[in-house]
């Protein structure tokens, strides 16, 4: 339960600070101003960086075991977000910034001791390095992260989603190595991630800034470092560099460019691949996307691999950089553009269907899909033997605080009660059915759950293909979710000693499914008053209920 408490936990802590800091920023001015090399048109807040590490922070300071690599992480963490804030607030020159960094990781190593002094094997040497050389080069690897991390970020939702796949990557590596705290860590910056995806995934409402890139960048190298250094540990020691792998390319291709045509390595231009992109004719979403599908392909190789020798490993990450280079180098020398299909439907057979008869199936569906998802949450709430009392206790909490809000004449407020209390006890329900896997009435309610989630998929499939583009659109968000679940589908195949995955995609794939249902009918008209809400209401009081007696 403390795993899912620490996800929980840092899941609300972000999604209830981004608001109330989104409007502090705008009051406060702590905005990203629009520019010359930046994508978006208009200020921009950018305290989300503060959501991300408030969320982080609170959750691995109660339920994580204070060991070496936990000190040396919260002690830098700390530096790093007092840095990052003095960054946004005031916009550091990046002499200050690394100054900072150096100070941050310096500290995390005095504290744990912990340093890159394993290289792995090339052929019967094993290289081991001495202390002279292995704390340099932890210090650049450290820093170097934070900043990898720090430059990716320049779309929506690109280095969070980025950062998404290297933290589960890392969580993932915990787990089966048995380092619970490391995995604990791990589990609250995912958690903190999807909390700010809510928010960042194109069109932004708020930027995570210098202080939550700083952050994850941090956090990340730190983490993999820890992780696939210990000798006791049989991880390949390379892991750490293909965990960040696209970030590091990039950050590496952009300073060497810039080192070639004799501009200062260090001024920001739009020569990141993903300005690239771009130019090619990619647009802003499908060029985040395009991001993701490559990070995804690095962290399955790093996952199916893990235990291979480095220069297995080293050379695969080389044969991967080569060719991504080469794809944007024969891009730019031929002048490449994407050219696209302005018919690209003229042939389905869907196109030849009246408005009329669109509007018609649009309407019967989303009824549908309006009495489903009230049902199927109600059934979720009925279904497992056992409540928990810590859910229990959070499900009166949120009901008071939702009935609180119904008093008020705010739909703003309202609506994002329910959509928060929804994911929580959509989440929450959804992992206790299919860990529990009940038999009602001779039926097993696993797999009848499994028949509900893939009717309500093909329901919302229609919906949305009926539907105008502003009631509900695939985000980056949707199809990373849908990246992860293709990995650890993958992955739960693999021979494996300690961890049993086989019901964690499906978990996944449902819990998305439930997420594009509630979306799609908060998109439409919502009051007071309706079958969601009302649905919300009385699962929360079964819920807590159930949990304390």
């Amino acid at each position: 339960m403390v795993y899912f408490s620490t996800f929980f936990v840092s899941l609300f802590i972000t999604l209830v600070l981004i608001p109330i800091l989104t409007k502090l920023a705008l009051r406060k001015h702590i905005v990203d101003e629009p520019g010359p090399r930046k994508v978006h048109t208009l200020p921009m807040p950018k305290l989300g960086g503060l959501a991300i590490a408030t969320g982080t922070l609170f959750p691995i300071i109660i339920w994580t075991d204070f060991v070496a690599e936990i000190k040396g992480l919260v002690s830098g963490l700390v530096i790093i977000v007092v840095l990052g804030l003095l960054d946004d607030f005031y916009e550091l020159r990046y002499r200050e910034k690394f100054i900072g960094q150096f100070v941050a990781t310096f500290v995390a190593i005095f504290l744990s001791r912990i340093y890159v002094t394993q290289l792995g094997s090339l052929g019967e040497l094993n290289l081991i390095l001495p202390l002279w050389i292995a704390l340099p080069l932890t210090v650049v690897f450290i820093v170097g992260a934070t900043n990898a991390i720090n430059l990716a970020d320049g779309l929506d939702g690109l280095a969070a989603g980025i950062s998404l796949l290297s933290f589960g990557c890392i969580a993932y590596l915990a787990y089966i190595s048995g380092e619970m705290p490391i995995f604990i860590s791990s589990l609250a910056i995912i958690g903190a991630i999807l909390g700010f995806l809510r928010f960042n995934t194109y069109p932004a409402t708020i930027f995570m800034g210098d202080t939550g890139s700083q952050f994850l960048g941090f956090s990340a190298g730190w983490l993999s470092l820890a992780l696939t250094q210990k000798e006791t540990n049989p991880l390949s020691h390379v892991l750490p560099v293909i965990i960040l792998g696209f970030p590091i390319l990039d950050t590496l291709a952009v300073m060497l460019e810039r080192f070639s045509q004799g501009r200062p390595i260090f001024i920001a231009d739009k020569n990141h691949f993903h300005h690239k992109l771009l130019r090619i004719g990619f647009s802003h979403k499908e060029a985040v996307i395009i991001i993701y599908f490559l990070q995804c392909l690095l962290i399955t190789f790093a996952l199916i691999f893990r235990y291979y020798p480095e220069g297995f490993l080293f050379g695969g990450y080389l044969l991967f950089c080569l060719i991504v280079l080469c794809f944007f180098y024969i891009a730019e020398r031929t002048h490449w553009v994407l050219r696209r299909s302005v018919n690209m439907d003229k042939d389905l057979a869907f196109a030849t269907l009246s408005s009329s008869t669109k509007d018609k199936i649009n309407k019967g569906v989303f009824k549908i899909i309006s009495f489903i998802i009230p049902i199927l949450l109600l059934f979720l709430s009925l279904i497992p033997r056992q409540i928990p009392k810590d859910m229990g206790i959070i499900s009166l909490l949120l009901l008071t605080i939702i009935l609180v809000v119904y008093t008020t004449k705010r739909e703003v407020w309202l609506r994002f009660f329910i959509r928060l209390n929804l994911y929580i006890a959509g989440i929450f329900l959804i992992y206790l059915v299919n860990k529990e896997k009940i038999i009602w009435f001779q039926i097993n309610m696993y797999y009848l759950q499994i028949i509900i989630f893939s009717l309500l998929m093909v329901l919302i499939a229609i919906c949305v293909k009926f539907s105008e583009p502003e009631y509900f659109q695939m985000t980056p968000l949707d199809y990373l979710i849908i990246f992860m679940i293709f990995i650890i589908l993958l992955i739960s195949h693999l021979p494996r000693k300690q961890i049993a995955m086989d019901n964690l995609s499906i978990f996944l794939a449902e819990t998305m499914v439930f997420f594009w249902g509630v979306e799609l009918i908060l998109s439409h008209k919502f009051g007071k008053w309706n079958a969601l809400s009302v649905s919300t209401l009385i699962v929360l009081f079964i819920t807590g209920i159930r949990g304390l007696f």
